[in-house]
């Protein structure tokens, strides 16, 4: 699955594949983002929680990716490089009313919304490789807050607002996860070698953090606590499962696997049971991301 355009576009893309957000799902109001090939190049779709009715909401040219709903899920933040390079859009949860929020110098991608959704982590290489900036919606008042070597991306605010966690290979040639006050300050390393991890997400509650990792050979999705202990692998081969994204009630986690042939959109209970398939070909779908107004299920 390569869409490389830029570096941006392999971290906004590829962080999830790195590794160098009972029963049937749902019935609730809720809705999952993602991104999909199906109609050719990359593009941001929308469906229910149950996999059915599929909307496409954004079109060429370029490719579009990587889609981050804001806490209300009425805006939808994603990657384009539809004006020439990668940068930052916001729409409408139904497409509608696109704006630039970033542009040159430098690509920007990998968009994620404060949980108060009046700012927007991302990840940018306007200062040579790419590292961690946040501005607000508008797009103003870009800061700086990660200033390392090696490559950060795939940055996500807790639920409290107070920290971000991310990924980063600025002590490792693989990647690695690290979580860091929200003015970037205090940075403290949550994961270590064999394998490399990305794609932290929090639970709702911030007790627990899901993230792929290639610790056992293959890339697979883990949890592990706040303070990177107590870890716990939730999925296993055929093929290999990344991008994890918790169900705003925490009771479910969204990934990606290609363990049926190509890479599609599963779910499954927080404790890796009961997987089920969302998507299908034709094409590949990735990056979940669910909206906020899912409605709890028994």
């Amino acid at each position: 699955m390569i869409i490389r355009q830029s570096s941006i576009l392999l971290v906004a893309m590829t962080m999830f594949c790195v590794v160098g957000r009972t029963g049937p799902a749902s019935s609730g109001s809720g809705k999952i983002a993602f991104m999909s090939n199906r109609g050719g190049n990359w593009q941001i779709y929308v469906m229910d929680m149950d996999g059915a009715r599929v909307t496409r909401l954004t079109a060429g040219p370029g490719v579009s990716i990587g889609p981050a709903f804001n806490p209300t899920g009425t805006k939808i933040a994603f990657t384009s490089n539809r004006d020439g390079s990668p940068q930052i859009y916001l729409m409408n949860a139904d497409g509608s009313h696109v704006a630039r929020l970033t542009g040159p110098p430098g690509e920007n991608g990998d968009p994620a919304f404060s949980p108060d959704g009046r700012r927007i982590v991302f990840s940018s290489d306007r200062d040579g490789n790419s590292q961690i900036y946040v501005m607000n919606l508008d797009g103003s008042r870009v800061s700086r807050l990660t200033d390392a070597p090696g490559t950060s991306g795939s940055a996500t605010f807790s639920p409290d607002g107070r920290k971000i966690a991310f990924a980063s290979s600025r002590d490792e040639s693989s990647m690695q996860i690290y979580i860091m006050d929200a003015d970037g300050s205090h940075v403290s390393r949550l994961t270590n070698p064999p394998g490399g991890k990305s794609a932290p997400a929090f639970s709702p509650d911030g007790q627990r953090i899901a993230f792929t990792s290639s610790r056992d050979g293959s890339a697979q999705i883990y949890v592990m606590d706040g303070a990177g202990s107590s870890i716990t692998r939730l999925t296993s081969p055929p093929g290999e499962s990344t991008v994890p994204a918790f169900s705003p009630d925490g009771r479910k986690i969204a990934f990606v696997s290609g363990r049926d042939g190509s890479d599609q959109i599963y779910l499954m209970n927080a404790g890796g049971s009961h997987v089920i398939r969302l998507t299908s070909p034709p094409g590949d779908s990735a990056y979940p991301t669910f909206s906020r107004d899912m409605t709890a299920q028994p």
